[in-house]
C-alpha cells in the first residue's frame, strides 16, 4: 500500500486499461486530486486552513448538501448542473496546485 504524500491516504494505482499486458499503471489520488504516469503530482490537499477558512469550506459544502436534498425533494433535475459546480468549486478551494 503506497499513502500519497499531500494527504496520507492511499493512493489508487490499476493498470492502464483491462487489456493491458505490461507495465502500464495508472495511479490517482481522489482527494489531492492528482492523476498521473509516473509524474509527480500536480496538486495536494492544503494544509494549514484557518479556523476561518475552515468554516467558510464547511458552510458552503452544507448549502450545497442542502441544494442536493432540495432538488431531490422537487424533482428538478435540471438544476443538478449547478449544484455539480458548486461542489467542484468548494472542493478545489480545498487544493492547491504546484
Amino acid at each position: 500500500m503506497t499513502l500519497c504524500t499531500g494527504c496520507n491516504t492511499e493512493i489508487d494505482s490499476r493498470p492502464m486499461s483491462k487489456g493491458c499486458y505490461g507495465g502500464d499503471w495508472i495511479s490517482s489520488c481522489s482527494i489531492c486530486e492528482w492523476y498521473s504516469e509516473d509524474e509527480e503530482p500536480a496538486t495536494r490537499i492544503k494544509q494549514g486552513l484557518t479556523l476561518e477558512e475552515l468554516v467558510a469550506h464547511k458552510k458552503e459544502l452544507n448549502e450545497i448538501r442542502d441544494m442536493i436534498f432540495n432538488v431531490w425533494k422537487r424533482k428538478q433535475p435540471q438544476e443538478l448542473t449547478n449544484i455539480m459546480d458548486a461542489l467542484d468549486s468548494a472542493g478545489r478551494e480545498l487544493i492547491i496546485e504546484e
